[in-house]
């Protein structure tokens, strides 16, 4: 009976079972004109250790984060997810905090040229607070490696953050020089996207649930017919 009744109203229960999406703010740095690569990152000694973005939370999670490396020989880097520190510099006044680490992931480039990351953090965040993705080429093996970034000197593409460096050759910690590319108006290239997480089962209205029972009896009705 049950397999019968789901041939029958198999769209009904499609109906009752659908979730939506949450919703999500999103900002895309990826493709504007201008957008150039913006060197040099490496590893211990050999270029700048660390390339980070600030970014404004507009949701309660940060669930995606797109960057772009170009690199001809390849090797590994960190990407992490920070809070933020006061830190007196130019524009947000904000550097990564070492002592909040959120999110950490060890990722490497195949080489031959530009190449895109996804990271999917998924760490809570609180609206209105800055946090930060840092590139961290510490002991990785990234040589002469280049972050994608908006136009030196352009329109500042995204107020709500700002592109920070650091060549001091050691790992992240509170202790580091951070300069602020505020006054050329550039940003890491990303794509970020905050929103509440994983799509979420809407509840369907009483309505709904009545047509699709009215629907199972009906087809059930049908079927005993003949």
């Amino acid at each position: 009976v049950a397999t019968r009744l789901k041939e029958i109203i198999g769209g009904s229960f499609f109906v009752l079972s659908m979730s939506l999406p949450a919703s999500a703010g999103i900002i895309d740095l990826r493709d504007l004109p201008g957008n150039f690569d913006q060197g040099t990152f490496g590893a211990t000694g050999t270029g700048t250790e660390h390339y980070a973005q600030s970014l404004t939370a507009d949701d309660s999670s940060l669930v995606e984060l797109i960057f772009g490396i170009n690199d001809l020989q390849g090797g590994s880097f960190r990407a992490q997810i920070t809070g933020a520190r006061s830190a007196g510099l130019a524009g947000t006044g904000a550097a990564p905090d070492a002592e909040n680490i959120l999110f950490e992931q060890t990722l490497n480039h195949l080489g031959g040229g530009l190449q895109w990351f996804t990271i999917n953090p998924g760490v809570a965040t609180t609206v209105g607070d800055i946090y930060f993705l840092n590139l961290n080429g510490f002991d990785g093996t990234l040589e002469t490696a280049l972050v994608r970034a908006t136009e030196y000197g352009g329109t500042d593409q995204y107020a709500g953050g700002e592109f920070l460096f650091s060549n001091d050759d050691s790992d992240l910690s509170n202790s580091l020089f951070w300069s602020s590319r505020y006054s050329v108006n550039e940003d890491l290239a990303i794509r970020a996207v905050f929103g509440e997480g994983a799509p979420e089962e809407v509840p369907v209205p009483a309505p709904l649930v009545l047509l699709g029972l009215g629907l199972a009896g009906l087809g059930w009705k049908r079927h005993t017919k003949a």
